[in-house]
């Protein structure tokens, strides 16, 4: 379903933040760890109570780290029409089982690292 806002006196499409793209990806990326089942989309949930489906690109499955399986996908970034440096690329997640029962959650080259509560 998408959405509109009208900014001076334009009708423009929301997009999705670079936030949720992320959250999707780890989502995915998790489902796909624990099931075993690779799906073509994700849903989330966003923080202004929207649903959003959002299709999940370059799945990679490895068994390459030291506590197993790890599993790495994407979501691609829309910014809607009024879109920024980051409209189009590709946002990417990895999620690997340990053995602590924590999740853990880090920022790749490039990217902040998580400092506040957010994903559940």
């Amino acid at each position: 379903m998408e959405r509109f806002i009208i900014k001076d006196q334009k009708k423009l499409r929301f997009g999705h933040t670079t936030g949720s793209c992320a959250a999707a990806a780890a989502k995915a990326a998790a489902h796909i760890l624990y099931s075993g089942v690779i799906s073509e989309s994700v849903t989330i949930d966003t923080p202004k109570g929207w649903e959003l489906k959002l299709a999940v690109e370059d799945v990679h499955v490895s068994v390459e780290t030291p506590n197993g399986k790890t599993v790495r996908c994407a979501v691609r970034k829309d910014a809607g029409d009024d879109p920024d440096v980051t409209n189009g690329i590709l946002i990417y997640a990895a999620v690997s089982a340990n053995n602590s029962g924590d999740i853990i959650i880090t920022g790749g080259k490039g990217v902040g690292l998580v400092t506040k509560k957010g994903l559940d």
